[in-house]
Order: C-alpha cells, then sequence, then structure tokens
C-alpha cells in the first residue's frame, strides 16, 4: 500500500508541475492512442520476449504526459505474458474472484470499471516531451509495470518491472504519430534485466 501511495504522490506532484504559465486552459487535453510492439532482450537469460497492445496518453501540460499501455506476448517457453501498468493490477484484483483472467469475472460492470476507468486514472508511468511541433524527444520512466503469466497448473507468476528510456516522436499535420523507442527494463524480483526496443503508431 506505501508503494501505491507513493506513485499516486509521485505523479500529482508532476502533474503539479507541468502546468505551464500561460497555457490555454480552454483547450482539451491531448490525448494519444495508438497500438504498440516492444522487443525486450534479456542479457542474462539470452531471451527475447516480443509483445504487442494498445498504448493510450493524457497530456497534463504541453510537455508532460501520463501513460499506459496493455500488451501480450508469448514467452520463449511459449507461455502467454500479459503487461499491464498499476491500474491494470487493480483490474486483475477486481476479476480475481473469476479465476484472475480479464472479463470473467462474472459482473459486467467491474470488469468495465477496471478496464477502462481504472487504467486511466491510475497511470503507468510519466513521459516528457521536448522538442518542436512535430518532432520531439521523449523520455519517460514507469516505475510500475507489471508482467503476469498465467498457468493452467497454478504456477501464475507476477513480475514487477522498472522501465526507464526515450521515445523519439514524429507526427504529421493529420495527426499521425509515429514513435520508436529504446529503453532498460529492470525486474525487481530476480534483478533481470534487459534492452526494449520498441514502436508506437498512434493518433493525437
Amino acid at each position: 500500500m506505501r508503494k501505491v501511495l507513493f506513485f499516486i504522490t509521485f505523479v500529482s506532484i508532476f502533474q503539479a508541475f507541468a502546468q505551464e504559465e500561460g497555457e490555454d486552459y480552454s483547450r482539451p487535453r491531448k490525448v494519444v492512442v495508438g497500438g504498440v510492439a516492444s522487443q525486450d532482450f534479456y542479457y542474462s537469460q539470452f531471451a527475447r520476449r516480443a509483445m504487442y497492445g494498445l498504448a493510450f496518453q493524457y497530456f497534463v501540460g504541453r510537455k508532460v504526459s501520463l501513460n499506459n499501455r496493455l500488451m501480450f506476448g508469448i514467452n520463449p517457453d511459449q507461455k502467454l505474458m500479459l503487461h499491464y501498468g498499476l491500474g491494470g493490477l487493480m483490474t486483475h484484483a477486481i476479476v480475481q474472484g473469476g479465476g484472475g483472467f480479464i472479463l470473467i469475472s462474472g459482473n459486467l460492470a467491474q470488469d468495465i470499471l477496471g478496464l477502462i476507468i481504472l487504467p486511466v486514472i491510475i497511470p503507468e508511468g510519466i513521459q516528457f516531451h521536448f522538442g518542436g511541433e512535430y518532432n520531439k524527444i521523449s523520455p519517460y520512466i514507469y516505475p510500475a509495470s507489471f508482467e503476469y503469466r498465467p498457468d493452467i497448473l497454478n504456477q501464475n507468476e507476477l513480475k514487477a518491472i522498472l522501465e526507464a528510456g526515450v521515445q523519439f516522436r514524429f507526427s504529421t499535420k493529420k495527426h499521425l504519430v509515429i514513435a520508436p523507442s529504446i529503453a532498460w527494463k529492470y525486474r525487481y524480483g530476480d534483478s533481470l534485466q534487459a534492452l526494449s526496443l520498441g514502436l508506437m503508431i498512434g493518433f493525437e
């Protein structure tokens, strides 16, 4: 619980700093939604892992966004993997009564609340955007990411991950965003580290 409160406080402080003097508050906040893919290369295991899914970014200022991702992938041992942020972890807890997987809790209202509302209001991490109107360098940090591997033999595995990296964002006048990225990942539990290469394609 202390970690959760610390993370929420962390996000609130950065949101306060994101409000820039002279900003037009009558304009709607910018939102970016798109597809995302990543390829992780783990150093010590000589293993790689591909993940694919959706990314959501909500700008709380011109240079700061709160980010979330929901991704699926296959482990090198052919096991299904899920990747989500703190909101996704809370979703997982909500549907735990239905076996711990999404959309089988038996309560549709709870599932919709978890899948839509919680991941939006509880971000996975924070990102900063520097540069011009169409080209930006955007460092980010995700201190509260999780990888979950469900197993039919009840050997479920949940790993907390720290991820820090940078995106190179290119956008067009038609609001298309293409953003390759490079990052470092660290798994808290077993200290495994990985180099992660990613790509986001979306619209703002």
